[in-house]
């Protein structure tokens, strides 16, 4: 009832299961708070950082396409997230990562 749904659709990528864009509802406590967001539901391919970085790019370009700056992914995403990690170069505010950060991410 706080979240107003401007948009969903089931994506065509089976790891993508859902996307929606939302915004707070007007005369609730969200509105003006919440602007318009993406919000995904994935799951990560356990296997490949290619793959991994291949989805969560769908994802920005989902929200790029209807001119969205934040969006929300959560979901199975089979990585740490860690510095050195292509995954996490993708997120925002991601720390530059040590050469000890690169050996360890790249080599796995």
């Amino acid at each position: 009832d706080r979240l107003e749904l401007l948009d969903a659709e089931a994506a065509r990528d089976p790891n993508v299961r859902v996307m929606a864009l939302l915004r707070g509802r007007q005369g609730t406590h969200l509105d003006g708070v919440l602007g318009r967001t993406v919000v995904a539901s994935v799951h990560l391919d356990a296997q490949s950082e290619e793959k991994r970085v291949e989805r969560l790019r769908t994802c920005l370009a989902h929200a790029k396409h209807r001119g969205v700056r934040d969006i929300i992914i959560a979901g199975d995403m089979n990585t740490e997230c860690l510095p050195g990690s292509c995954v996490a170069a993708l997120i925002a505010g991601a720390s530059v990562p040590t050469a000890g950060d690169l050996a360890r991410e790249c080599a796995s």
